[in-house]
């Protein structure tokens, strides 16, 4: 996205979907959307109704208005479902009541479609999209960086994908390398693996191996998600 943006290129479509694998290596894909920033100006030109997916559109693009705060942005949010953040692609699972009871009285396919896009028009530009609490308790230290990457308002967005990159490299090191398990989590460190092993809707209790088989942390079973992984970490 750096090179991109140095060349005076904005992608605009920036998801999940449109990121490749290349081994190991993720690769951009598709640049169907992709505009040129004219010279001398910052914006690129765009329309409220272009093409690129509603769900990861900036705020300020539903006006018309796509700068490079806007791939900020989008990437903001594919950083937010890599780290378990819930998004889903139905846009009817981001109804309220009324917003279910307005789309059962539209029978046309089209005006069902455009309810959709406006229900989620109206919860990105108040800043409602994102579940903030569905993130797992390992992610808190990135969550003030993807806020500010997410902001509504595109100027209290990091200025550059750059000094974005920069603050997620950050969080990153204190972001442990938790692992989804059959019945919870796992996480290998550098002298033992410690598993949660879920028993509760929201109690697990600790095994841990230090080479000699997992064996049961009574003091610690039984206890929050949360504070379990505040301290294993």
């Amino acid at each position: 996205v750096s090179a991109m943006h140095a060349e005076r290129f904005l992608h605009r479509d920036l998801k999940p979907g449109n990121i490749v694998m290349d081994g190991e290596v993720p690769r951009i894909a598709d640049f169907g959307t992709v505009r040129r920033m004219p010279p001398g100006q910052e914006i690129a030109p765009t329309s409220k109704h272009s093409k690129h997916s509603v769900t990861y559109r900036p705020p300020e693009a539903f006006g018309g208005t796509y700068t490079r705060l806007g791939d900020v942005y989008q990437v903001g949010i594919v950083a937010y479902q890599l780290l378990g953040g819930w998004l889903p692609m139905d846009g009817t699972e981001h109804f309220t009541k009324a917003d279910h009871a307005d789309h059962s009285r539209l029978t046309d396919y089209v005006d069902r479609d455009l309810h959709i896009d406006r229900v989620i028009e109206r919860l990105a530009t108040t800043g409602r999209l994102l579940r903030w609490a569905t993130l797992p308790p390992w992610a808190t230290p990135a969550v003030r960086v993807l806020k500010r990457m997410t902001a509504v308002d595109p100027t209290a967005r990091y200025q550059s994908i750059s000094d974005a990159a920069a603050a997620l490299s950050r969080a990153r090191a204190a972001v442990a390398d938790w692992e989804r398990t059959a019945d919870g989590y796992r996480l290998q460190k550098s002298t033992r693996v410690v598993e949660l092993r879920r028993t509760a809707a929201d109690a697990y209790d600790v095994f841990v191996d230090a080479g000699a088989g997992p064996r049961c942390r009574r003091a610690s079973c039984g206890r929050r998600l949360k504070d379990l992984v505040a301290e294993f970490s």
